[in-house]
């Protein structure tokens, strides 16, 4: 008589070996999937990189001030003038304006020294806004 074999083992073990396999298959399947997302983003991040440095460039370009003078005189038709003028300063060499007394307003004006007024009355004369007939000094700002 012949015994009949255990088929059970080898069965189970067979099964385990393919289905093993086949859980590798698919690790690998994910894997190269991913792998293929990866660089469809990392493609994707250099061209927005490339892009980005392209718009930078352009924003330097157009932030050149030889650019926007050459714009503000074709376009809008601004033209620069030949000369600057500036407005007299307060002579540093000058005596110190005299502060507002404490006895009096002490949000109204200041009394002025003679010498700042007389300083003031040459610039403007130097400058030729007033003539000497237009301005009176009286020695304390009052007219």
């Amino acid at each position: 008589m012949t015994r009949p074999r255990n088929l059970t083992f080898p069965v189970i073990a067979i099964l385990v070996v393919f289905g093993s396999l086949l859980g590798i298959v698919v690790i690998q399947t994910f894997i190269v999937q991913n792998r293929v997302q990866l660089d469809a983003v990392s493609s994707e991040l250099a061209e927005a990189q490339a892009l980005n440095q392209e718009l930078r460039l352009e924003v330097i370009e157009l932030e050149a001030p030889e650019r926007i003078l050459e714009a503000a005189s074709s376009r809008l038709g601004m033209i620069r003038p030949a000369e600057r003028t500036y407005l007299p300063g307060i002579d540093p060499d000058l005596e110190a304006i005299l502060q507002p007394s404490t006895t009096g307003d002490p949000f109204g004006p200041a009394p002025l020294s003679d010498a700042l007024v007389e300083r003031f009355s040459q610039t403007l004369r130097a400058s030729g806004v007033i003539t000497s007939e237009d301005f009176v000094s009286s020695g304390n700002g009052d007219s």
